[in-house]
């Protein structure tokens, strides 16, 4: 078990240092991981996720890249959440990344809709969570991602850098769309 003056300082310094002081006081955190008693694995998660809403953007960063290391269910739904929220739009592709290496099978509409909407790093990132995890296939789903997917052709000023990323969304939607004839 490791000394909780010690985790407290570095959750502290975290909070209160410039961003590449924050990033170095997480990353040692992190890396006390195998060496935390269950407890503190639980406390250590919390304060991520409590970080995530930080009014900073380098704090929620170092909260995603954090939650992507300790790969934990329970923060896909936040990150969801933290991906949406309206002035993060163009800001978020590290929670994006954050997504990446957990299990999304239940929020396929979702991925779309950053693919869709959401700026280059995070479609980037959407993509590869596309091509490589499996989805629970709705019919209803596939069908508003169609939709939505010629709205968008038709309103390209809707989706960010649409122009450069057209190729790689239409290879996404294609190959799910793919999957209505057997859902019938």
């Amino acid at each position: 078990m490791i000394d909780e003056e010690k985790i407290q300082q570095l959750k502290n310094d975290i909070h209160t240092k410039e961003r590449k002081e924050a990033r170095e006081a997480s990353n040692t955190l992190l890396d006390l991981g195998p060496d935390l008693c269950a407890e503190q694995h639980d406390n250590l998660f919390s304060f991520y996720m409590e970080l995530l809403e930080n009014d900073s953007y380098d704090k929620r960063c170092i909260a995603a890249y954090a939650l992507a290391i300790i790969e934990r269910k329970e923060a896909v739904i936040p990150l969801f959440n933290a991906i949406f929220t309206r002035e993060r739009t163009n800001y978020n592709g590290t929670f994006v990344y954050a997504l990446t290496g957990l299990d999304c099978s239940e929020h396929l509409k979702d991925v779309f809709e950053i693919l869709f909407y959401q700026g280059f790093e995070a479609k980037n990132h959407a993509y590869y969570i596309l091509c490589e995890q499996e989805f629970i296939l709705d019919r209803e789903e596939l069908l508003e991602i169609r939709d939505k997917w010629e709205d968008l052709k038709k309103n390209p000023e809707k989706g960010v850098c649409f122009e450069s990323t057209k190729e790689m969304i239409e290879d996404a939607v294609e190959g799910y769309l793919m999957y209505l004839d057997k859902l019938n």
